[in-house]
């Protein structure tokens, strides 16, 4: 026999950010335990709300699956006599595990044979269990914030008022946290009525009638659904925000859109500050013209159909007015000082207690966004007066990058650093080079956000990236399992995709030994902070990060090790790399070379520093043939990796294909004559240094 098990636990609101995982966290706690104990069922469902978390388990075993238990006993020579007889150490073992003679087995160890019993253990019924499995699964759940509320001192996310445990049709009692458990429901808080529940099968209807929607799927459908009915109706349109949808969601148990308005005077600010206000203060979505330009408009979602929806109305727009009204204030009050003097107020805000403060952090942002431009390796060098102009507005850009920060406006609303630097600056009349800049320079901010549009945002953005890296690694505060307090990974990340999206050519090493160079001499000799070695860490550390990106772009395992043989020396060039030999690979021509260059490889492993190739020793017109070959492809594949042609590189390397495998079927390289040794090992050495200036296609799996 199976029945159906359904658990509701109901609370006063739990955050809407708590939600997700706490569901999650509890189905698959009381899952596990079901499991554990084993109980058998068919399926698992989980559904969640503000007020409720509930588990609906199918097809649940009546009764614990039977255990079997292979106990150990005495000696077969001490349990039996010389004539075969149970002595008294057999028949107390057989006794004390209520079995009889003949279940007795015997079993060889190496310490001999031993009597064994195989045991039945009976299984106890589920409804006997799922008290303690319920109670258990509760107390393991964790919450970014917990609180106590009564005498048991359990933590919960918020206080627990009512358990609906059913097995089939009857009651499961437990009581957690001082709630006892029972076969009642509640309502949306606005109805504040309770139902009975007659089974497990039946819950969901009578939470339907209650005025609930339990899955949080259909009220993220019922939001988008409400909010482009009302902007349809209205000749608007609003802007996809998921996040927004699901923490509404999170915040209703069946949401009901409203649509509400504010004083148009307040469209004079900033848009973001006005979205802001309303997304993140207040969680009501913005509606915007058929240009995409922000209206006066606005849904905003209640708990259910309100009796009086005008009075929710009414509410909400008086919220919004008193919230618009203090960012005006805030805006008012950044706007009587200037960029340079918030910039200056930078002195008293600390980056970091060994790194010094936001103001020194901007200034080295400066010096190295100036050295980053001035290393591009560029196609077409800019004059010196474009590059002089370059200069000064990335200069000016970086030391007013972080500037907003001592700001009102970003002290109230962080979300908004950057763009309120963009506004003060384009207010102040700057270059809009240099505001986008400003902007952009925080980019990107988490997967698949946009990148800097402008070389001011690239370099800054680059700049302000590499400090952080430089200034962790130089103090040794380096990221470990899931510790990332200054998001150093998501800093490389941004480097490798602003390098690659930027085709910023540069020595990458040499750029994070500067930025290294530029902290305080006394910081680096205190925290023995070796350049060299330093660097080297951080090129590795952004080498993980940029073949994450590769590997995002589909770009093969072989080709990125294959590329990075060596780490990273400049990112740019060594992303082109990886897809010319991907384009290289796919050719039978090319991928014939990969198994005599590893052989190439092997031979020369050993060899320090290669000797100079002498042709007059070559004995065998298979190594003249190849050496020949090589001096052409040398000439022609140099050239076209010097002007970053790699696909053109990779075509002239094929030529060695025909030559170099006759070489290894008709030439005995390690001879028994040390000269021609050592000058086959010299040209293989050579052959090897030419392929590896490109990637070591050794490390190429070749595929039948």
């Amino acid at each position: 026999m199976r029945r159906d098990f359904i658990v509701e636990i109901g609370v006063e609101e739990i955050p809407a950010g708590f939600i997700e995982q706490a569901i999650d966290s509890f189905h698959m706690l009381l899952t596990e335990k079901l499991r554990s104990a084993n109980i058998g069922y068919e399926k698992s469902y989980f559904y969640s709300t503000p007020r409720r978390l509930t588990v609906y388990v199918t097809g649940v075993d009546e009764t614990q699956k039977d255990q079997f238990e292979e106990v150990k006993g005495p000696p077969k020579k001490i349990a039996f006599s010389d004539i075969g007889r149970p002595t008294q150490a057999a028949l107390g073992f057989i006794e004390s595990n209520n079995a009889k003679l003949e279940d007795v087995t015997f079993k060889a160890t190496p310490k001999g044979e031993y009597l064994y019993l195989n045991k039945v253990i009976k299984g106890v019924k589920s409804f006997e269990l799922l008290p303690s499995i319920l109670t258990s699964a509760l107390a393991s759940l964790n919450f970014p914030k917990s609180m106590k509320w009564d005498v048991s001192q359990l933590k919960f996310a918020r206080p627990v008022r009512w358990i609906l445990c059913l097995f089939g049709g009857d009651i499961v009692k437990l009581n957690f946290a001082g709630v006892e458990s029972s076969n009642k429901t509640h309502s949306i808080r606005r109805m504040n009525i309770s139902a009975d529940v007659a089974s497990a099968g039946a819950y969901f209807d009578v939470v339907k009638k209650l005025g609930v929607t339990l899955d949080m799927s259909e009220r993220c459908n019922m939001i988008i659904s409400g909010l482009n009915s009302i902007a349809e109706k209205n000749g608007l349109k609003t802007i996809k925000d998921e996040e927004l949808v699901r923490e509404v969601a999170n915040l209703t148990e069946t949401p009901y859109a409203i649509l509400c308005d504010f004083n148009a005077e307040f469209l004079k600010l900033p848009e973001k500050l006005l979205t802001s206000t309303m997304i993140k203060k207040q969680r009501y979505f913005p509606l915007y013209d058929q240009q995409s330009k922000l209206t006066n408009k606005f849904v905003v979602f209640s708990n259910g159909t309100p009796a009086q929806p005008d009075e929710v109305k009414y509410g909400n727009q008086k919220v919004i007015a008193a919230r618009f009204s203090d960012a005006e204030f805030y805006y008012k009050e950044d706007a009587k000082t200037t960029l340079e003097q918030k910039s200056e107020k930078l002195k008293t805000v600390l980056f970091q207690q060994k790194l010094g403060t936001v103001h020194q952090k901007a200034s080295r942002i400066a010096d190295l966004a100036k050295y980053l431009y001035s290393s591009l390796i560029l196609k077409a060098p800019p004059s010196d007066e474009h590059k002089k102009n370059k200069l000064d507005t990335i200069g000016r850009c970086a030391m007013l990058c972080k500037a907003d920060l001592t700001s009102e406006v970003v002290k109230e609303f962080t979300e908004l650093q950057g763009y309120a630097g963009m506004v003060y600056s384009q207010n102040e009349g700057l270059p809009q080079e240099i505001s986008t800049g400003i902007y952009e320079h925080y980019k990107p901010c988490f997967k698949g956000d946009t990148l800097p549009s402008n070389i001011e945002g690239q370099a800054v953005a680059v700049a302000d990236k590499m400090d952080t890296i430089a200034g962790c690694f130089a103090i040794k505060m380096i990221p470990t399992g899931s510790g990332d307090p200054y998001a150093l990974r998501r800093a490389a990340l941004g480097i490798a995709e602003i390098s690659i999206n930027s085709s910023f050519s540069f020595d990458f090493t040499a750029f994070a030994k500067y930025a290294l160079g530029l902290y305080p001499k006394t910081l680096l000799e205190a925290e023995q902070c070796d350049l060299d070695k330093t660097a080297a860490e951080i090129s590795n550390f952004v080498k993980q990060r940029f073949e994450t990106k590769l590997k995002e772009l589909n770009v093969r395992y072989d080709v990125i090790n294959a590329v990075l043989w060596n780490g990273v020396s400049n990112i740019y060039e060594d992303y082109r790399k990886t897809m010319s030999l991907s384009k290289a690979r796919s050719e039978k021509e090319f991928m014939a070379l990969a198994l005599p260059f590893k052989r190439a490889v092997n031979i020369t492993k050993g060899v320090a520093s290669a000797p100079a190739v002498k042709p007059e020793l070559f004995a065998v017109d298979a190594e003249k043939a190849l050496y020949a070959k090589y001096q052409k492809v040398n000439a022609d594949a140099g050239a076209a990796i010097d002007s970053n042609d790699y696909s053109l590189a990779f075509r002239h390397l094929s030529e060695l294909n025909e030559p170099i495998d006759k070489f290894f079927a008709g030439v005995m390289v390690m001879d028994k004559n040390e000269d021609l040794k050592n000058n086959r090992i010299a040209l293989l050495c050579a052959i090897k240094a030419l392929f590896l200036r490109l990637a070591d296609i050794s490390q190429l799996v070749i595929e039948e």
